[in-house]
């Protein structure tokens, strides 16, 4: 590899994109695909995100996970690896951080009361 102008480029694209007009039209997702990161080399290695995730380097994968349609509940499933940009800006702890929740487990006791008649529940962790 060398540095060409601002852009790290792979050796094999040394003038450029290899189909100027395609790549000019093509969309950002269109990058993930190997064969059109070699013909479009300089405009997709100008539009990686170096600072994504790996599986994440040109935004969402669907045109369907547009945010203004997108709804953000199904960043709980796997959508949310095909649209890692959207979800990315719903998330709400820090980035790479797994939240966990505890878990108590309750006991229930059953407990006569003076007449022996009715009973009471008492919570125990």
């Amino acid at each position: 590899m060398y540095l060409c102008g601002y852009y790290l480029c792979h050796t094999g694209c040394e003038y450029g994109d290899r189909d100027v007009t395609y790549c000019s039209q093509r969309l950002r997702r269109d990058c993930y695909d190997v064969n059109i990161q070699h013909t479009c080399c300089a405009s997709c290695a100008a539009e990686r995100d170096t600072q994504a995730p790996a599986d994440c380097q040109f935004g969402d994968k669907a045109s369907w996970c547009n945010p203004a349609e997108f709804d953000r509940s199904s960043c709980y499933t796997a959508a949310s690896a095909t649209c890692c940009e959207t979800c990315a800006t719903y998330r709400t702890g820090p980035p790479g951080e797994i939240t966990r929740c505890a878990h108590v487990t309750l006991g229930l006791k059953l407990h006569n009361d003076v007449d022996g008649d009715i009973f009471r529940l008492k919570f125990t962790q």
